[in-house]
């Protein structure tokens, strides 16, 4: 046994390579499991009481799209499939975040000679997301006990559900907003308040657009078609082009936006996504904001690198930090959950940059995008 390694949550111990092998051959000349793990459509994996793989079947292969099966043998399933989580010293399951992850509370749980399914949410280290429903069932074969680990892949449902979700909400909120303006506009006879109505109108129906085009944009990034144009652009330029697109949202109510920027510099990048990046940023920063309070927008160079920053007030309570960036955890309820993830999909998988936040109850919350100048 290979023992005291640090751990911040499940059992960090591994068998040794003997033990590890011995355990691997007692599935695989079991002709029998290998013909029914075979034969069934989900992932399935044994593990051993450590939560190593010590067999997995021809699916979970598939998904790794690996050549030889021993490359998993030994791995815990996070370590497998590359959660952003699994590289800690004490490996999967070993941090903080992995408290709240349901593949190591499932397995933990079949610890305890009971089955228990659960969901579990997993970011890449390639900023992809996966869902999945897991069960874990205690098995015992020479008087051990290994889990037989099964996963269902429902990343496709829940990304269909989210998108759905967000898509009609907003949509429909910006699409009732112009028909409201429209009613009044019927009504009103002064020429002058025409004029502001319709200048309102044009600006929601810009909105409208803008919310059907950026979730256009995050279906096309979650399949991989979406495409980046790359430009030199100046940082106050976007700062001020979104601090005045949420003025007028609905959001800022008895709030205020403040840039802060000591010098003007540019960055190369894709215009349109780091506005979207940055543009959700600000909006959950307003959100967070209690009535008359204010947020930040801070640029600043550090050698080769930009960093821009969107501050508020705002602790992050500890259960949140750690579910955050990932696609189907919201705080808004059920179906919701695309912000931060979008943030975290679009700031680093296509704009090559590097994404996090900190947050302490003194100073409350940064949300920062690092990119090259």
């Amino acid at each position: 046994m290979i023992a005291n390694v640090y751990t911040e949550y499940a059992p960090a111990e591994r068998v040794s390579k003997e033990v590890l092998l011995y355990q691997k051959n007692i599935f695989e000349n079991d002709s029998n499991i290998q013909t029914i793990a075979n034969s069934i459509p989900n992932l399935l994996l044994i593990l051993n009481k450590e939560r190593q793989i010590v067999f997995a079947n021809i699916n979970f292969i598939r998904l790794l799209n690996l050549a030889d099966p021993m490359e998993v043998i030994g791995k815990r399933p996070g370590e497998a499939v590359n959660c952003i989580h699994s590289n800690g010293l004490g490996g999967c399951g070993t941090t903080q975040f992995c408290s709240k992850c349901g593949a190591v509370n499932a397995i933990l749980e079949s610890h305890s000679n009971k089955k228990s399914i659960k969901e579990c949410r997993i970011m890449t280290m390639n900023s992809d997301a996966l869902d999945f429903v897991v069960v874990a069932n205690p098995y015992w074969i020479e008087d051990k006990m290994f889990t037989i680990f099964a996963l269902s892949d429902i990343s496709d449902e829940k990304r269909r559900i989210a998108l759905e979700r967000i898509f009609f909400h907003d949509v429909l909120n910006t699409a009732g907003g112009v028909l409201g303006i429209a009613e009044f506009l019927l009504l009103e006879e002064d020429v002058d308040m025409q004029k502001e109505l319709l200048e309102d109108m044009k600006s929601a129906s810009s909105t409208l657009i803008d919310e059907i085009k950026s979730q256009r944009q995050l279906s096309e990034a979650e399949r991989g078609a979406l495409t980046t144009e790359f430009s030199t652009v100046f940082v106050a330029d976007i700062f001020k082009e979104l601090a005045l697109l949420y003025s007028k949202h609905p959001v800022i109510e008895n709030k205020k936006i403040e840039i802060q920027l000591n010098e003007n510099f540019e960055i190369n990048t894709d215009k349109v996504l780091i506005k979207r990046v940055l543009g959700n940023m600000i909006k959950n920063a307003l959100e967070a904001t209690k009535t008359d309070g204010t947020i930040k927008l801070i640029a600043e160079k550090q050698n080769d690198k930009a960093i821009l920053s969107v501050e508020n007030d705002t602790f992050i309570p500890i259960d949140v930090q750690l579910q955050l960036f990932k696609r189907s955890y919201s705080t808004k309820g059920s179906g919701r959950g695309l912000g931060t993830y979008s943030i975290k999909l679009f700031g680093e998988k296509f704009l090559g940059g590097k994404v996090w936040f900190t947050t302490d109850e003194s100073n409350g919350t940064s949300f920062k995008i690092e990119l090259k100048l």
